[in-house]
């Protein structure tokens, strides 16, 4: 029975905080990072767990005011975020926040003249070589026909061929 009582007073609770107008959104803006992908042209908007809060899901919005090119997505729920956008030292960014609620929360972001260079990792590499045997179609018109046994010794037939192949897969 008390169980009962304690679902429904934050029933109550949470639709008193929707009525109520919700929750805002809250963005720290202090620990917004703007980082280069190691492309030119791009940049990594992103935000530490923590710093942006509201009524989940919150969605956002980032246009370039110069470019006029813009990405969005979804703010983690621990309050994180991060995409990649075309954009350049010294332009400026409008960023808008929209909570599951349609509280909003807009902000400027000014890109630094200067960006640290971009820690890219190494490519992680991976030689891999493969035999198989694939069917073949039939000889070319005018080509003469090969008149081996239905059977070679390898086990592959005439119309079969082994292929070697190998790569590097990134």
């Amino acid at each position: 029975m008390m169980k009962q009582h304690i679902a429904a007073a934050m029933i109550i609770l949470c639709a008193a905080t929707v009525l109520a107008g919700g929750m805002k959104v809250r963005v720290n803006k202090d620990v917004i990072a703007v980082s280069p992908t190691g492309m030119p042209g791009q940049i990594t908007l992103s935000a530490p767990p923590g710093s942006v809060a509201g009524m989940h899901p919150i969605r956002f919005t980032a246009q370039n005011k110069k470019n006029g090119f813009a990405a969005a997505g979804n703010v983690m729920p621990d309050g994180s975020f991060l995409v990649h956008l075309a954009a350049n030292p010294k332009d400026t960014l409008k960023i808008e926040f929209v909570g599951a609620d349609g509280e909003k929360k807009e902000l400027k972001v000014k890109i630094p003249k200067t960006l640290p260079m971009a820690a890219v990792p190494p490519m992680q590499q991976e030689l891999r070589t493969e035999t198989v045997t694939v069917p073949v179609g039939e000889p070319a018109p005018g080509a003469p026909a090969k008149e081996d046994s239905p059977q070679s010794p390898d086990g592959i037939t005439r119309s079969e061929k082994e292929l070697n192949a190998s790569g590097v897969i990134e």
